[in-house]
């Protein structure tokens, strides 16, 4: 996942954990179409943490922040794989976010 998903995930979950509004946080476990999927429940008591790629902090992008929250606030929840998926970060923007390649 990339830093610029992982940072409107990040604000998103802290804002549902701050009202104490559980939401379900769902991913495959590979890019295999035959893997499996997980689904955990996100709630004020579960710890996270988010490592970023980047040491640096990146430009809040509210469309993803509003499309996370309307994930979230849904039955299904939040899916990473198809919210990866529907994210098209510019060339220029990555470029500028001083992204550091690595595993994904």
């Amino acid at each position: 996942m990339d830093d610029v998903l992982l940072q409107a995930l990040e604000v998103v979950s802290f804002t549902k954990m701050r009202r104490r509004e559980p939401f379900l946080l769902s991913w495959r476990d590979s890019t295999d179409e035959t893997s499996g999927r997980r689904t955990v429940v996100v709630g004020p008591t579960v710890e996270l943490q988010f490592t970023y790629l980047s040491a640096r902090v990146l430009e809040v992008r509210r469309d993803l922040i509003e499309t996370l929250t309307q994930a979230a606030n849904s039955n299904f929840g939040i899916r990473l794989d198809a919210a990866a998926r529907a994210v098209q970060v510019a060339p220029a923007e990555i470029a500028s976010a001083d992204i550091a390649p690595g595993p994904r």
